[in-house]
């Protein structure tokens, strides 16, 4: 089927690449690597061409996120070099994951399993960034988790951290 000049096609989007197992957030510094690969599907080189009308997207979510307790923002952090306090690069800040109705998303009952929150982050502009660094490293993206809430807060598990080209 050939496809008229003024067609439009929608950007699928595609799984590039997530955490294998959950992980938790216990109120402290938490980095964790989320392995790329590179999009052999709807987000491709050659489904590109087809879409070229509007501009690539790289969304980070974070999936099934539950507690027992309401617990803190965390800002989100890419790449921070391994030795330095994520805070000392705001250049890499990817933005904050609030856990408002955290507590009231986790709970279960006789006819219901906890649905987690579900959190999403917009890093395009941040990730073309990174590509262009020195350093980069394209198979593997470096998510560092630093809470806001000065005091100690409650554990936050999290099913999955997954990263979407669309």
């Amino acid at each position: 089927m050939e496809m008229s000049p003024n067609q439009q096609v929608p950007r699928v989007p595609e799984l590039v690449g997530a955490t294998s197992a959950p992980f938790e957030l216990a109120g402290s510094v938490k980095e964790i690597f989320i392995p790329i690969h590179a999009p052999t599907g709807p987000a491709s080189r050659e489904a590109e061409d087809l879409a070229n009308w509007a501009p690539r997207r790289v969304v980070l979510n974070f999936e099934k996120m539950i507690g027992t307790q309401g617990g803190s923002t965390y800002g989100v952090y890419l790449n921070v070099p391994p030795a330095d306090a994520p805070q000392q690069h705001p250049e890499l800040y990817a933005g904050s994951i609030p856990m408002f109705g955290l507590r009231e998303s986790s709970i279960s009952d006789e006819f219901h399993t906890p649905s987690g929150l579900y959190k999403r982050l917009e890093v395009t502009t941040l990730f073309a960034w990174l590509a262009l660094q020195e350093d980069w490293d394209p198979r593997n993206l470096r998510v560092t988790f630093v809470p806001t809430d000065p005091v100690p807060v409650p554990t936050v598990w999290v099913g999955r951290a997954s990263v979407y080209f669309g």
